[in-house]
């Protein structure tokens, strides 16, 4: 049989519809586009996931550096003013976040991983920071407690010299504005 020849009336046969094989090919064309987007979903997917434990295992970092038995949290008084907790931490956290990143398979998974650590470690340093803050508070009222119990002693085994007892005033005022003023109770 003989296969019947196409007729176009009133143009050209490039403006007619694809038929047979180009619809075929447009067919498979579309079919590899919606392949391609469900790679991509999936892709996706895969990234979401590891940026996520990812950043699972960081926050757990953080809570060992602030939390744990030795964590900068944990620190009180002396202990905590007269260490630098803030670059404790950082250290800590800086070592962490590099071997963490550096398992990471793709350059894309290492950004979305690094902005979700800098909001970790912006709130683990204000903690910190806090921390310090209430510390450095507690510590002066322990040494202002020192300085009282010492002029007292003093004053109580030489109650009759006043230059002792003129020593222990002074040393009083003195320690009770330094407490004030780290309060911000008083500016003077």
């Amino acid at each position: 049989t003989e296969r019947p020849i196409p007729r176009f009336i009133g143009g050209n046969a490039a403006a007619q519809p694809a038929t047979g094989l180009s619809a075929e090919g447009g067919a498979l064309m579309q079919f590899g586009e919606e392949m391609q987007r469900a790679v991509l979903i999936e892709q996706e997917k895969v990234d979401t996931t590891k940026v996520e434990d990812a950043w699972n295992q960081y926050k757990n970092a953080a809570l060992d550096a602030t939390m744990d038995e030795k964590g900068v949290l944990r620190r009180q008084g002396a202990d905590a003013v007269n260490g630098n907790l803030l670059k404790e931490l950082t250290t800590s956290l800086q070592d962490r976040r590099k071997k963490i990143a550096e398992g990471l398979g793709t350059d894309e998974q290492r950004q979305r991983f690094i902005t979700r650590a800098d909001a970790t470690d912006l709130q683990v340093k204000h903690q910190t920071l806090a921390h310090n803050a209430e510390q450095t508070n507690a510590y002066a009222t322990t040494v202002f407690q020192g300085s009282e119990a010492a002029a007292n002693a003093q004053v109580a085994a030489m109650p009759t010299d006043p230059g002792v007892f003129a020593g222990a005033r002074d040393t009083l005022f003195a320690q009770t504005e330094a407490l004030l003023r780290g309060k911000g109770v008083t500016d003077s």
